[in-house]
């Protein structure tokens, strides 16, 4: 009987699948990462001739979504368009997470990624509580993850963390010096938002954020109906809306076998 691959068994094996997807060749010429909000509306399992997707979750932090994207075009030379699809809070999401020792680390902090990650990054990881026992096999491949609290943000906590920043500058500019379209776009929002969306403008001016690809970004938010939420950010029935990214993404997409219905977050503590 095949044993199963590392992470298949675990919470989040999402995760732990696109990692090794990215590394994989594949024939699609469109490439789409992001949280788990864009995980509803393009699979993780998603692989066909015209899109590829490597959606996840917030916790993996810009610096996951930039390796997977790096790593992915390497494999694949023809990728000619990459869009991540974030959720507002995804930006603000880094390191001090308290999902960050299972859906980062574990996945992500290993010998075949480490050129990735930047002076600043490290010193990130080097905050996470008991990061060096992720290099231990029985804890690597276990779903046990320090017990840890999620920062508590202030009025004045910036909307996206200055490593997310730099990631995500880094990954515009990369992808320009390779003639890659690259695009940040937004999933439909709650009403509950819109206060935060106009504080990100700012932020996003402060880090010196692309102002093309930022414009982008806001020019695709959209605010729908409350109702249409099961908890603030993911949806009741993402399939409702899917068609929306078709302004931005053409690449033809439109079978209902992509529509994960109601797909939130598993809790890493119950």
């Amino acid at each position: 009987m095949n044993q199963p691959s590392f992470g298949d068994a675990m919470l989040g094996s999402d995760v732990f699948q696109v990692t090794r997807k990215c590394q994989t060749a594949f024939t699609a010429k469109t490439l789409i990462v992001g949280d788990s909000v864009a995980n509803q509306f393009f699979d993780y399992r998603l692989s066909g001739e015209t899109i590829e997707s490597l959606t996840s979750n917030a916790g993996i932090t810009l610096i996951g979504q930039s390796i997977l994207v790096e790593e992915a075009t390497k494999k694949n030379p023809g990728v000619s368009k990459v869009f991540l699809i974030l959720h507002p809070s995804s930006l603000q999401t880094d390191l001090s997470s308290k999902y960050a020792f299972h859906y980062f680390l574990k996945p992500f902090y290993r010998e075949q990624f480490l050129s990735h990650f930047s002076e600043a990054a490290l010193r990130e990881v080097d905050q996470i509580p008991f990061n060096e026992l992720v290099w231990l096999p029985q804890v690597r491949n276990s779903n046990w993850s320090p017990r840890v609290s999620d920062p508590s943000y202030g009025p004045d906590a910036p909307m996206i963390s200055s490593v997310n920043a730099d990631y995500l500058n880094r990954l515009a500019e990369r992808m320009g010096q390779r003639k890659i379209r690259f695009v940040l776009l937004c999933p439909p929002l709650h009403s509950s938002f819109k206060s935060y969306v106009e504080r990100l403008k700012i932020d996003s001016k402060e880090h010196s954020l692309s102002p093309e690809l930022m414009a982008g970004y806001f020019d695709s938010i959209e605010y729908i109906e409350d109702h249409d939420f099961c908890d603030k950010v993911h949806l009741y029935l993402p399939g409702k809306f899917r068609d929306r990214f078709h302004r931005w993404i053409d690449a033809p997409y439109d079978s209902s076998d992509w529509e994960v219905e109601n797909k939130c977050c598993q809790p890493l503590n119950p």
